[in-house]
Parts: C-alpha cells; sequence; structure tokens
C-alpha cells in the first residue's frame, strides 16, 4: 500500500525518534530528500459513462404525385463527449486497515486514513499504531501519473516523488542525492483485484542496475463489524 515513503528513514537525521524505520514495512518505497519514502496505490479500472447515441431521424415524406420522395438525411449522432476519468478514484483504494506480510516472515499492521483535500489527494498512514507519515498524491496532466511527497510527524517533507500507474502494475520512481552520491528507489506494486498486493522494494546506484531490498505481500483487513448496542439503562 502506501507504504515506505518513509522506509530508510533509518538513514535519515529527522527520523531520528523512536518510531520503526519505514523499510520494515512492506510496500512502496518512495526515496525523499534523505532517504525516506512511499508506497503504492491500487489499479482501478474506471469504466467509460454509458453514453447512448440518439437515435437517427429518418422521416419518408409521401408527397403528391409528380413531386419526388424526399428522404432527409440521418441526422448525424451527436458528437461523444470526451470520457473524462476520475484520477483519484484509484487512490481511493487506499483507504482502510491492511495486512503486511513480508518475505523475511515478519507481519505487519498497516492504516491508511485518506481523503481528497481540493486538487491534492491525502492519505495518513499508521505503521503498527505508529503514525508514519501523510503521503499526498497530485495527478499530472497525463493519465495515469502523479507527483507524490511525504510529510513526517515532525513536519519534515521526504522530498517529491513520482507514481505511474499501468494497468495493475503501479511503480514508485524516487532519488536521493547526498553528499555528492545518487541512490534511485524504486517500489514495484502489482495488485491482484481490490484487496491485495504484491510489493517489490529495490536501489540502485546507477539507475540501471537494481538491488531488491523489501518484498511481500498486503491484503485488506476487513474490520469486525460494531458491537450491537446493549439495552438501554433501565
Amino acid at each position: 500500500m502506501i507504504r515506505s515513503l518513509v522506509s530508510n528513514a533509518r538513514r535519515t537525521a529527522a527520523l531520528a525518534s523512536n518510531a520503526p524505520a519505514a523499510g520494515e514495512v512492506g510496500g512502496t518505497e518512495h526515496q525523499g530528500t534523505r532517504g525516506e519514502r512511499v508506497g503504492p496505490t491500487l489499479p482501478l479500472a474506471i469504466p467509460a459513462p454509458n453514453i447512448e447515441r440518439p437515435p437517427a431521424a429518418v422521416q419518408i415524406l409521401r408527397p403528391p404525385p409528380a413531386v419526388p420522395v424526399v428522404v432527409p438525411s440521418p441526422v448525424p449522432p451527436a458528437a461523444r463527449r470526451p470520457v473524462v476519468q476520475d484520477p483519484y478514484a484509484p487512490l481511493r483504494l487506499y483507504d482502510g486497515a491492511w495486512r503486511v506480510r513480508r518475505a523475511d516472515g515478519g507481519v505487519d499492521r498497516l492504516v491508511n486514513r485518506c481523503a481528497r483535500v481540493g486538487r491534492y489527494f491525502t492519505c495518513e498512514q499508521t505503521a503498527n499504531d505508529t503514525v508514519r507519515a501523510l503521503v499526498t498524491f497530485i495527478p499530472a496532466d497525463t493519465a495515469g501519473r502523479y507527483a507524490t511527497q511525504a510529510v513526517l510527524p515532525n513536519g519534515a517533507a521526504v522530498g517529491r516523488g513520482a507514481l505511474v500507474i499501468d494497468g495493475a502494475r503501479w511503480t514508485y520512481d524516487s532519488r536521493d542525492s547526498t553528499g555528492g552520491r545518487t541512490t534511485h528507489y524504486r517500489t514495484v506494486n502489482v495488485f491482484t483485484g481490490r484487496d491485495r498486493i504484491h510489493f517489490e522494494v529495490a536501489r540502485s546506484d546507477d539507475g540501471v542496475h537494481w538491488t531488491t531490498t523489501l518484498a511481500g505481500d498486503e491484503e485488506r483487513a476487513v474490520s469486525p463489524p460494531p458491537a450491537a448496542p446493549g439495552p438501554p439503562p433501565a
């Protein structure tokens, strides 16, 4: 899920708090100014609206003899309006609780509280009951592309990243330039339906050769129904 825009936090002085490093929780890694990052999104095929063509108006006139029959040309169908897809619809699938099973056997719990605020779409992410970051998504002019940014609980922004949605494959890319050295980060999420994600997090020193640093699977957690109210007080 949205996950590790805060994953490399262990490298950042801004994350010198006691909160666990986001890299310990499976998911997408977005690299920021100090090595932090954020994670995935759920792909959603947004059906196009059902636009019906008006029937062609064909009327055959039967005039008096000696006057040729006039058959008006069919009225051309109304021009189709462009289908406008909601760029925020896929992101809304982040909302809710998720169980994370890392490849190393670890299990984590993520909770995303998401909402749209004007042009921005935001998700506060909690990992194992600790607030990790507020992740912001901003749609680009090209469909399926977003700019991302995460703000940590101490107010530090980790740096701009990019998300590209291509069907069920969602890719987060970012890089960190510190001390004259650039490190590239990439998180790939492959979705199965609305409730399952396989994620792989990798890093590279040259943007060509990649080393996987984290992998696992996420599954949407179904919250138990609220308890039935008890009898009214006597």
